[in-house]
């Protein structure tokens, strides 16, 4: 995944009706993009998780990407519980690629254009650390609630 410091790259999503987006133009606020597949037993752990992010809207940007189709992704919010704004990342996977994506999920904190935090996988550290940059960015103190039983660790 892209590092922290880096600038975005000039790359495009898709909404569900087929209108690309250009991403630099959806980020007139902190946003944080997570990266994410249907299929991924990964994601079925933190998307849950992330899902509470949802709260410091509309101060931060919660900004799903999926590589799946809509229809796929619908099936798989309503599995999870979750309802992220979601655009599209369609194959070749271009975003992905621009972002050197190698596991998903993949999350990055993007500011001023820039990436200021990134990661991939699932680890709790990780999802406690973003939720303290995001509770900053909104003058909020951290309130992440994460399951006992989730593990500590699972790779993309």
């Amino acid at each position: 995944m892209i590092e922290s410091g880096h600038r975005v790259p000039d790359t495009h999503l898709v909404d569900r009706d087929g209108k690309h987006h250009a991403l630099r133009d959806l980020l007139d606020r902190p946003t944080l993009v997570i990266v994410f597949k249907t299929s991924c037993p990964t994601c079925r752990v933190g998307l849950p998780v992330y899902d509470q992010w949802r709260r410091y809207e509309p101060a931060v940007r919660i900004l799903a990407v999926s590589q799946d189709t809509p229809a796929v992704t619908d099936e798989f919010y309503e599995e999870l519980g979750v309802g992220f704004e979601t655009l599209y990342d369609e194959p070749p996977y271009a975003m992905s690629n621009a972002f050197g994506v190698i596991a998903v999920p993949s999350l990055a904190l993007i500011e001023d254009g820039q990436v200021t935090w990134s990661t991939y996988g699932w680890a709790r550290a990780d999802a406690e650390e973003l939720e303290t940059l995001l509770a900053t960015r909104v003058g909020s103190r951290p309130a992440l609630v994460v399951a006992d039983d989730l593990p500590v660790f699972k790779p993309g």
